[in-house]
């Protein structure tokens, strides 16, 4: 570890801002992670700038993306599976909704809510997917659609929704 600062300050402040970068939404910021580690602000630019520091936290990230499964991979495919859904696959062939269990992983995966409300009459159920047109968004902008699409020189995009579909 670093010369001017202790193993366990280095290893600390590593931790915090790998955790806090991979976890966390948002920018991780200086600040929090020498307050964490209680460190000033100026060392830990000066710890940011050190080559064991950097290293240490690659690895650190490394271990995490691991540990958590994350890839470029990983991530398409699953942004792609809430792209892809459909208010359909969470239906049986009467048109209620499946239980949870019922549910193969990528219907699954899609379902942001599901709730059972018990009734006069018996029961209902609520169920509520994932932001399928911020998965779709995600997935263009991945993909450079929208570049592709402004260079075709059309201002409009057309999207063609089958008649079963529409009735959904």
């Amino acid at each position: 570890m670093t010369a001017e600062f202790s193993p366990l300050q280095t290893e600390a402040f590593c931790r915090h801002f790998v955790q806090e970068k991979l976890c966390a939404p948002g920018e991780v910021t200086l600040n929090e992670c020498c307050a964490a580690s209680n460190i000033a602000v100026e060392r830990g630019v000066i710890m940011m700038n050190d080559l064991t520091t950097q290293v240490r936290i690659e690895e650190l990230k490394a271990e995490m993306y691991d540990v958590l499964k994350i890839s470029p991979n990983r991530t398409l495919v699953e942004v792609n599976r809430l792209a892809m859904s459909s208010l359909k696959d969470v239906q049986n062939e009467w048109g209620g909704i499946l239980p949870p269990a019922m549910m193969d992983d990528d219907v699954a995966a899609t379902v942001k809510k599901y709730k059972v409300i018990d009734g006069k009459f018996g029961s209902s159920t609520e169920i509520e997917l994932h932001d399928k047109k911020g998965s779709l968004d995600m997935l263009m902008k991945h993909f450079n659609q929208y570049e592709a699409h402004k260079q075709a020189g059309s201002s409009d995009i057309h999207v063609t929704i089958s008649d079963k579909d529409a009735q959904l």
